[in-house]
């Protein structure tokens, strides 16, 4: 059961960072769903680019752990204060 458990556990982890994964947008163009942006185009036709591709790969391609964290450091600082404001309201 453990095994299972963490297969979930890294799936969950995974969409967190993906929404696309996780939802669909139902609209009257789309009555069955985007299918998780899979029928989003971000450009005109024959164009193959669509949202949820470019935000799967949008920081990258690579399952190489240093790519990761070379990528993080390139980020830019956040003021350590940022979090200290948790108002939800304002």
């Amino acid at each position: 059961m453990k095994s299972y458990d963490l297969a979930w556990l890294l799936h969950l982890v995974g969409d967190v960072h993906q929404p696309l994964h996780d939802t669909s947008r139902f609209s009257h163009d789309l009555p069955g769903g985007d299918h998780g942006g899979n029928l989003v185009t971000l450009c005109e036709k024959p164009c193959r680019d669509e949202l949820h591709a470019f935000w799967d790969e949008v920081l990258g391609k690579s399952t190489s752990a240093i790519a990761s964290i070379n990528a993080a450091r390139k980020l830019p600082q956040v003021p350590a204060d940022d979090g200290a404001d948790a108002d939800v309201l304002a």
